[in-house]
C-alpha cells in the first residue's frame, strides 16, 4: 500500500515555523559549540563542496598540501557560512573528524587541534581587522603598533610572526560590509580601504609561506554588487590578489540533486525505507506512462522517471526546476531562501485537511495561510493582487470557485503551480510552465 508523505515521513519540530533568522548560523557561536559540533553535523548533508573544503582545508592544517587559500563562491545565502562552520569545527575538535571525514583522508591528518580565528565583516573592532585577528591568536601586543596611533598595514613578516608554525585557520565571513565602512574612514590622502587592501594582500602571501596556515573567505565580489559600485573596484583589488593564490569552491550546487538531500536533512527527521520510496516512484512512473499513452505528454523512460523520484523524495522532481526560475531574484538567498520556501510548502502539506500527498510540490502551497502568502509575495510582491483575485481569498478567488464546482482543490493546485513558475524578476527571465 502506497504511503503518503505524512504517513511515511517525520518532520523536525521547527519545520512548521522555519525562519531564515533561525537557520542562519553565527559562525563564531557555532564553532564554539559546547558539544563540539555534534548537533551541527547531525543536521548537515555532505555536499561535494563541503567534502572538498574539509578535505583540502584539513590537509593544509596538517601541512600536507600547498593549497592555503580558499574562496567560497556563491551568492548570499548560498551555504558559505555553513561550510566555514564545518571546517572550523573539525579544525578545532579533532575527535569529531572520524565521524565526518573519509578514512583515506583521515589517516593523512596529524590529529592536532588548530587555532580558529573568525572575522565577521559586520563587526567594527577599534583595533581593526588585523588587531582582531592578533587578539584571537593571543598576540594583540605584537600588532598594537599597527592600530594604536592610527591604522597601518602589517607586512608579510609581521603576519608570519604572529601566526607562526602552529595549525591556524582564519575564516573571513561577510567582508563587503567592512569594506563599506572602511571607505568612510579617511587615512592620509586615501581611506582605510587602502590600508585594508594591503593588509589582506600581505596576509594572503604570508599564509602561503606558512605550511600549517589556512585562510577561507566568502566571495568578495558578488555580494553588494549593485548597491556598492564605488566599493566594488576597491574590493576587486583584494580579490585580484587572492585570485592568484586561491582555490574556488561552490558550497552547494542548486542544479544537481544534492539540494534535495539538504532539504531532507534540514526539514525531515526521518524518511521511509527505500522499498516504500520505490513503490511511490514506480506508481508515479506508471501514471506518467498512462498519460503518455493517452497523448498528453512525452516522457522520459519509466526507469529514469522512477530514478529521479528516488533521488528527490519526498519532493517532486520538478521542484528544483520551478525554484530555479526565481532563484536569481533580488534578495532571494539561494540555499537559505530555498530552505525557507520549501519549509512553507511542507507546512502547507502538513496542515492540509486531506492526507493525500505522495510527492511534495509547489502546487500544494496554501496561499490562504498568511505565513505562506508572505513567503511568496516576498519573492515577487507585484503578484499579490493576482493571488487574491485568482488563487486564494478565503473562498472568493477564481480558482476556489472552480474547486467548488469540481468538489476538489484541483483548480487551486494548478493555479499555485502556475504562480510558482511566474515569480521570476530577472530581466528576460523564463516565466511560465
Amino acid at each position: 500500500m502506497l504511503k503518503t508523505v505524512k504517513d511515511a515521513c517525520r518532520i523536525h519540530p521547527s519545520t512548521l515555523d522555519y525562519q531564515v533568522v533561525g537557520g542562519v548560523e553565527s559562525l563564531a557561536q557555532v564553532i564554539n559549540a559546547t558539544d563540539g559540533g555534534k548537533e551541527f553535523f547531525d543536521k548537515s548533508y555532505m555536499t561535494v563542496g563541503m567534502e572538498e573544503l574539509l578535505r583540502e582545508g584539513l590537509l593544509r592544517l596538517s601541512g600536507k598540501t600547498d593549497q592555503h587559500l580558499f574562496e567560497l563562491a556563491q551568492a548570499m545565502g548560498g551555504g558559505k557560512t555553513h561550510l566555514m562552520s564545518a571546517l572550523g569545527l573539525l579544525a578545532k575538535y579533532p575527535d569529531q573528524r572520524a565521524g565526518v571525514i573519509p578514512p583515506d583522508v583521515l589517516k593523512r591528518l596529524d590529529g592536532k587541534a588548530a587555532r580558529v580565528v573568525v572575522f565577521d565583516g559586520r563587526d567594527s573592532p577599534e583595533h581593526y581587522l588585523w588587531g582582531e585577528i592578533a587578539k584571537q591568536l593571543g598576540s594583540e601586543e605584537a600588532m598594537r603598533p599597527f592600530w594604536q596611533n592610527g591604522p597601518k598595514a602589517p607586512g608579510k613578516e609581521h603576519w608570519k610572526e604572529i601566526i607562526g608554525d602552529r595549525p591556524t585557520l582564519i575564516l573571513f565571513d561577510e567582508l563587503p560590509p567592512y569594506f563599506l565602512e572602511a571607505r568612510t574612514v579617511t587615512v592620509g590622502k586615501g581611506s582605510l580601504v587602502d590600508v585594508l587592501t594591503r593588509a589582506l594582500s600581505n596576509l594572503f602571501v604570508a599564509s602561503q609561506e606558512l605550511p600549517y596556515c589556512c585562510v577561507v573567505l566568502a566571495n568578495l565580489t558578488d555580494s553588494y554588487y549593485e548597491q556598492v559600485k564605488e566599493v566594488r573596484k576597491l574590493v576587486d583589488d583584494v580579490d585580484k590578489e587572492s585570485r592568484r593564490l586561491r582555490k574556488q569552491i561552490t558550497p552547494v550546487s542548486l542544479e544537481g540533486s544534492e539540494i534535495y538531500s539538504i532539504l531532507q536533512k534540514r526539514l525531515f527527521s526521518s524518511c521511509p525505507s527505500e522499498e516504500d520510496i520505490s513503490e511511490v516512484a514506480e506508481a508515479y512512473a506508471e501514471q506518467i506512462k498512462i498519460a503518455e499513452d493517452s497523448g498528453y505528454l512525452t516522457a522520459s523512460s519509466l526507469e529514469q522517471v522512477a530514478d529521479e523520484i528516488r533521488a528527490t523524495y519526498p519532493f517532486h522532481p520538478s521542484f528544483k526546476h520551478l525554484v530555479a526560475l526565481f532563484k536569481d531574484n533580488p534578495d532571494f538567498r539561494e540555499t537559505r531562501g530555498l530552505l525557507q520556501f520549501a519549509a512553507r510548502v511542507v507546512q502547507s502539506v502538513w496542515n492540509r485537511e486531506q492526507n493525500d500527498v505522495y510527492l511534495i510540490g509547489t502546487q500544494h502551497l496554501n496561499l490562504n495561510d498568511n505565513q505562506v502568502l508572505n513567503e511568496i509575495t516576498d519573492i515577487n510582491r507585484s503578484l499579490r493582487p493576482a493571488i487574491t483575485m485568482d488563487i486564494a481569498d478565503k473562498g472568493n478567488a477564481h480558482a476556489e470557485a472552480i474547486d467548488d464546482n469540481l468538489n476538489s482543490d484541483a483548480g487551486s493546485q494548478v493555479a499555485a503551480m502556475i504562480l510558482s513558475a511566474s515569480l521570476s524578476l530577472a530581466v528576460k527571465g523564463h516565466m511560465g510552465l
